[in-house]
């Protein structure tokens, strides 16, 4: 507590004798060492207070940078393994490009090849077709050319040449043949065997 002003002084001393003074100050001083033990004693509940802020500020600083450690590891580690992840990633998109490429090669090969054999399957058919014509009129040619000639030479042979074998009565297994000629085929007409 501060000693009362100069100006105080006249003051109380005006309105209280120099006993009541006495004894007022008297009173203040025996109470002083109770305000000192109080001051005292909230100092040490702030400074105890304060330790214990201190200390649970402290546990949480260390948690805190406890915590910090983990999550730049853990970022350090996800960082390693996104860049484990592209590089996967850019390898198969390399893969995955060259096999793209390679079946567009492939495909645009056999689409090739398919034209090739379109085409050349076309192309037989239509030799073919040619062929089987020219062979038709080479046919009907030799037909034409031949056929008289060989109808001339059929008139003059013989009926018993063609059926002299079959005149005779043979007996097989038992049975006799028949013994009469065959039909005599028209004349002009000479069956073709192909």
């Amino acid at each position: 507590m501060q000693p009362p002003a100069a100006h105080g002084d006249r003051f109380l001393s005006g309105l209280l004798s120099s006993n009541d003074l006495l004894l007022l100050i008297l009173l203040l001083l025996s109470r002083l060492p109770f305000s000192c033990q109080e001051a005292r004693e909230e100092l040490l509940e702030f400074q105890e207070g304060s330790r214990e802020l201190e200390a649970e500020l402290e546990a949480q600083l260390t948690q805190a940078e406890h915590r910090m450690k983990d999550l730049q590891s853990d970022n350090g580690r996800l960082r390693n393994e996104v860049e484990t992840l592209k590089e996967r990633f850019e390898n198969q998109y390399a893969q995955s490009y060259k096999q793209i490429s390679m079946l567009e090669d492939d495909l645009g090969q056999t689409r090739s090849i398919r034209e090739q054999l379109h085409k050349y399957a076309l192309e037989s058919k239509l030799a073919a077709c040619r062929n089987f014509a020219k062979d038709q009129k080479a046919r009907k040619v030799f037909a034409l050319d031949n056929g008289n000639a060989l109808n001339a030479n059929t008139t003059g042979y013989s009926q018993s040449l063609h059926t002299s074998y079959y005149d005779k009565a043979r007996t097989v297994n038992g049975l006799t043949a028949i013994t009469a000629p065959p039909a005599a085929s028209s004349p002009g007409f000479v069956p073709l065997a192909v």
